[in-house]
């Protein structure tokens, strides 16, 4: 962790500041190991250099959404995300120049990356999943200017109005339990100037068999799982 996004962090629901205690530093001055204590005593370890705010479990006992990642490594889709998703959202790559940027939800780390390319003055990577001790790491090598943080979007421990760049969320964020809520915990970072860029799937029920299965297998499905 970067010394820079200490200025940033605080407890995920409550916003409450934290404190760094028993700190190890690497020869760059960048936290590796240390503890993030709130006034009320809750602790959130830093374990190799990444704020966690899930209960730990090493990789390789956890099952998530990020063995995707980890086997499917988006960066082989640069030109893709170019002409596509940030042709048709921002224009050109030419907005993220000296940008504070929160990638929230960043899978295999490949945007996060990209932005840095495109001269973002810091991008603060999101991702529940277990890819951060993964594909992450290896795509962020020496990248100097990035911080990962293992949290769910939907809470992040990231001060309220305090990202005056852009807040970012690309095709993940259907994937929450509540895209409202999501939406709202993530909009709620943004400083004045500042923008929150979202999107998601769009509802695809052309033809029969699409029709079908989502209205009468689906829309019924998520009725009743969504209540458990």
């Amino acid at each position: 962790m970067t010394p820079f996004l200490q200025q940033f962090l605080c407890e995920p629901e409550t916003k409450a500041p934290l404190v760094l205690t028993d700190a190890s530093h690497d020869s760059e001055g960048n936290i590796i190991f240390c503890t993030l204590v709130t006034p009320t005593g809750k602790r959130y370890p830093i374990i190799n250099g990444i704020p966690r705010f899930v209960d730990f479990v090493p990789p390789k006992t956890v099952e998530s959404f990020g063995d995707e990642w980890n086997y499917f490594n988006f960066t082989d889709f640069k030109v893709n995300w170019l002409e596509h998703t940030v042709s048709n959202t921002f224009g050109n790559a030419d907005v993220f120049q000296g940008k504070l940027i929160v990638d929230a939800g960043g899978g295999s780390g490949a945007q996060t990356k990209w932005f840095a390319e495109y001269g973002a003055r810091h991008v603060i990577m999101l991702d529940l999943s277990h890819s951060v001790d993964d594909v992450v790491k290896r795509n962020l090598a020496g990248v100097k200017n990035v911080d990962v943080i293992q949290c769910s979007i939907d809470a992040p421990p990231l001060r309220d109005l305090s990202i005056d760049g852009i807040v970012y969320c690309h095709n993940v964020i259907q994937h929450t339990p509540s895209v409202e809520k999501t939406a709202q915990a993530l909009y709620s970072l943004v400083a004045s100037g500042g923008e929150f860029v979202f999107n998601c799937y769009k509802l695809n029920d052309q033809g029969l068999v699409r029709w079908v299965r989502f209205h009468l297998v689906y829309k019924p499905l998520r009725a009743v799982l969504s209540r458990m």
